[in-house]
């Protein structure tokens, strides 16, 4: 890990879980995924770190097995038509972003309540976002931004573990140099600086490289012996 907070710790949990039950079919998964979630709902209230850990956990599995089931539905390769992803994203984007905005509002009033309505809100927002995103892709309005993000994808880990050094480098140095912690407004000025630069470079790089650096590396270390690494 690069930092305490590495998701790869918790995608490594998860993968112990994911991959025995990854023939199962969709609807086995579909409720070991909601159970999943109804467990989050529980688990968001436990105190202490032990708490939050098992919190992120449980989010990113329950996710994932969701993110499982819309892959072999089809749902996730444009399986159905573009004018099903729209109604669908419209209908899950109207329910879900009303359940996240009244979250925010009792937060202060009622934390547990806020948090309770949050998690059933999350889900439904996800599943809209997934069904929008969809929907632009159908109608193949992004090609070449598709082939940035196809070649960042292509370079997961590479690009995982730089947006981490450059993204802990850069909000230290603004921590330093502000000499407070960074606002919402910095952080997102950093993400977004950071992801812009991985698709301008992921590219160009693939069109060199066979692979990204570290993708070369790990291959080449599961194979044990080096992996042509030049176009």
């Amino acid at each position: 890990m690069l930092w305490f907070g590495d998701v790869l710790l918790i995608y490594a949990i998860c993968a112990f879980i994911l991959f025995p039950i990854r023939r199962w079919q969709s609807s086995r998964l579909l409720a070991a995924g909601s159970i999943t979630w109804l467990a989050v709902l529980g688990v968001s209230f436990w105190p202490g770190a032990f708490g939050m850990m098992l919190d992120y956990v449980l989010r990113a599995l329950a996710m994932m097995i969701f993110g499982m089931v819309l892959y072999q539905s089809g749902i996730l390769t444009l399986q159905r038509a573009v004018s099903w992803y729209r109604t669908r994203s419209r209908q899950l984007l109207a329910v879900g972003l009303p359940l996240c905005a009244v979250s925010w509002l009792f937060y202060e009033v009622n934390e547990p309540v806020a948090k309770l309505i949050h998690n059933c809100g999350v889900p439904i927002v996800a599943l809209g976002y997934v069904c929008f995103i969809m929907t632009i892709l159908g109608q193949g309005k992004l090609p070449t931004s598709l082939d940035r993000l196809s070649a960042a994808g292509q370079m997961a880990l590479t690009n995982y573990l730089l947006q981490t050094a450059l993204g802990t480098l850069l909000v230290s140095a603004l921590n330093e140099g502000r000499g407070e912690r960074v606002t919402v407004f910095w952080m997102m000025l950093v993400t977004f600086t950071v992801w812009g630069l991985q698709l301008a470079w992921s590219e160009p790089w693939l069109r060199r490289f066979h692979y990204g650096p570290v993708e070369w590396l790990w291959r080449s270390l599961a194979y044990r012996r080096f992996q042509p690494f030049k176009s």
